[in-house]
């Protein structure tokens, strides 16, 4: 953190990490890590790319079934809730799965989770 403080202007609006294929939980526990190294705020948003560790529990639980098309998008939203929740220093690995909003709660105005007419939509 001490070099990107060194290195990289306060103007930039946020720094984006990869999650590298860390299992879900591994990943929201270190971003929840780094956003608490900075107890004053850092002068950018710190966050990681979480495609797979936000997608992959969901796409395993998927399987490309439509039976189980409502329980992957509870898993969608609920690493998407302990990621949200990590990004503020907030994430526990016990976060509760019905701590999160339902699939129907994070649709915006006919955009699903995966965009328009997207799997998970």
């Amino acid at each position: 953190m001490t070099c990107l403080l060194r290195a990289v202007p306060a103007a930039v609006p946020g720094i984006a990490f990869l999650s590298g294929g860390q299992p879900a939980e591994l990943a929201s526990a270190r971003l929840k890590a780094v956003n608490l190294s900075f107890p004053a705020g850092a002068p950018w948003v710190l966050a990681f790319s979480f495609a797979r560790a936000i997608q992959q529990p969901a796409l395993q639980i998927w399987q490309g079934q439509d039976a189980n098309v409502k329980a992957a998008q509870e898993a969608l939203c609920h690493r998407a809730s302990c990621n949200r929740a990590a990004r503020r220093g907030e994430y526990s690995a016990t976060m509760k799965k019905h701590e999160h909003r339902s699939p129907e709660q994070a649709h915006v105005q006919g955009f699903g989770l995966y965009g328009v007419g997207g799997a998970f939509s």
